[in-house]
């Protein structure tokens, strides 16, 4: 059989219906597959390859099986030479990090994290059957009020979660939430944190002017280079609502420079001036004011997002919204703030991991799409039993520094803490790993006891969450 690969976002796909599904491109170069190694290998004794699920600039994804029991599960492989990278492995281990904080039953759980035989860094995590919603509104068009407004509420339900414990998204869009139908409706799974922020300064990798996200459903902030909280995942779901409700995206454009410039300047359109039998002021509302050009006009947090969202839908009018969580964003929050965050990978429009800000009046110049110089890393040191990562002297760019305490308070428990599993999902690379930026101080002093497989406390995630409630249907 042979293999495409998209000359545009380097994807590979075994058929090719005239553009690629990644990114839209066209090109294409045809080739015939090569034999891969990792199958049928197993993996630290306990999962084996089965297929591979997908491919990007940094590493791979696969399907296993733990070896005794069964289990389906995917893995995610930084490429061997990556993780000698003493940057790089950091930062795919604080994409673990940030699952470790998001222990949620709609968010992809982790099951283990560690070092192949061939020195490759790997992340097991639940293995998740469905569709995403780009395949679904694809599929079916667009949704009902009651489907759009249920699966939303869903999503949201897992951000709040995650505000809560200091992580904000930065690239909620329909190939990162999964769905599945079952009787009572439909069950939502929110994945790839993989660029996620952790408000909790072990880490922080900089550049000036660089940008996270997707152009299509990135915040104004974002997309000028800007520093993001909460508030950036509240835009991505309000255009990800407003697509599930029209079927179309409410920004096109011929570049990503164009697409980033609208998202700048724009308002986002009205339901009723795309859809005409959708003319619903109050659910209008509540879309505008998520997608506010200006943060500060924008819900302060999910939970208010929700609450607004519920009342505006007939059928779900009277039903919680969402779990109560302690919000991180505070009233009163800078308007503009210190520059984005440094990120990498291949480029693509389907995830931007480089590229430069858009100016707020002068238009975008696409060859200014690079990345520029990573700022110094604050470290901690590794847990004992943790796969050991390159070091550098304090010379090369790493300084160790103490830890503070954290501003935000982890919720209470009842017994002392051991980190049971990071928590971590991972799109299946449509472009490559993301990038993790600490900021802040972190909830402990980093020398939490050792958990399973020898890992230590890392990155503090709540030892046991209050309780919280089945996800809203």
């Amino acid at each position: 059989m042979a293999l495409f690969i998209c000359q545009r976002c380097e994807t590979e796909h075994d058929t090719w219906g005239g553009a690629c599904p990644s990114c839209g491109s066209t090109e294409q170069l045809k080739v015939a597959p090569q034999v891969d190694r990792m199958l049928g290998r197993t993996v630290a004794g306990r999962y084996r390859v089965l297929k591979r699920l997908g491919q990007g600039g940094m590493g791979s994804v696969y399907l296993a099986e733990q070896v005794g029991i069964g289990q389906q599960v995917a893995m995610k492989f930084l490429n061997s030479g990556l993780s000698l990278d003493p940057d790089v492995a950091r930062r795919f281990l604080n994409e673990a990090k940030s699952y470790a904080r998001v222990g949620h039953p709609n968010a992809v759980t982790l099951h283990d994290f560690g070092q192949d035989e061939e020195g490759s860094l790997y992340i097991s995590m639940e293995y998740v059957e469905g569709d995403d919603l780009k395949r679904l509104l694809a599929n079916v068009g667009r949704l009902s009020l009651h489907e759009a407004g249920d699966i939303i509420l869903q999503v949201a339900d897992v951000l709040a979660y995650a505000h809560a414990r200091g992580v904000v998204h930065r690239d909620l869009k329909p190939e990162n939430v999964m769905v599945r139908q079952g009787m009572r409706g439909w069950h939502v799974k929110v994945l790839d944190f993989g660029i996620a922020r952790i408000a909790d300064g072990a880490t922080r990798l900089t550049a000036q002017g660089a940008v996270a996200g997707t152009p299509r459903y990135m915040s104004p902030e974002q997309a000028m280079g800007q520093d993001v909280d909460a508030r950036a995942d509240i835009y991505a779901v309000g255009v990800v609502l407003f697509e599930l409700l029209t079927g179309v995206q409410p920004f096109d454009g011929t570049s990503v420079a164009d697409i980033m410039q609208k998202q700048v300047h724009q308002p986002i359109p009205r339901l009723v001036d795309v859809v005409p039998d959708l003319d619903m002021p109050a659910l209008d509302a509540v879309i505008q004011k998520a997608t506010a050009k200006k943060r500060v006009e924008r819900y302060m947090t999910m939970e208010a997002f929700a609450a607004d969202l519920s009342n505006a839908l007939p059928t779900m009018s009277g039903r919680p919204a969402i779990s109560g969580v302690s919000p991180v964003v505070k009233p009163g929050a800078a308007e503009e703030s210190s520059p984005g965050t440094m990120l990498y990978g291949d480029g693509t429009e389907d995830t931007m991991l480089r590229g430069a800000a858009v100016s707020t009046p002068p238009p975008i110049d696409p060859g200014l799409y690079n990345t520029g110089r990573v700022a110094p890393i604050q470290l901690t040191q590794p847990a004992p039993g943790m796969p050991e990562l390159p070091q550098r002297t304090a010379r090369d760019g790493f300084d160790k520094t103490a830890h503070a305490a954290s501003p935000y308070a982890p919720p209470p428990s009842g017994r002392p803490g051991w980190v049971l599993a990071l928590s971590v999902a991972g799109a299946l690379l449509a472009g490559g790993f993301g990038v993790i930026a600490l900021r802040g101080p972190p909830p402990g002093d980093g020398q939490g006891p050792p958990g399973p497989h020898g890992m230590g406390d890392m990155g503090h995630p709540p030892p046991h969450p209050p309780p919280h409630g089945p996800p809203p249907r």
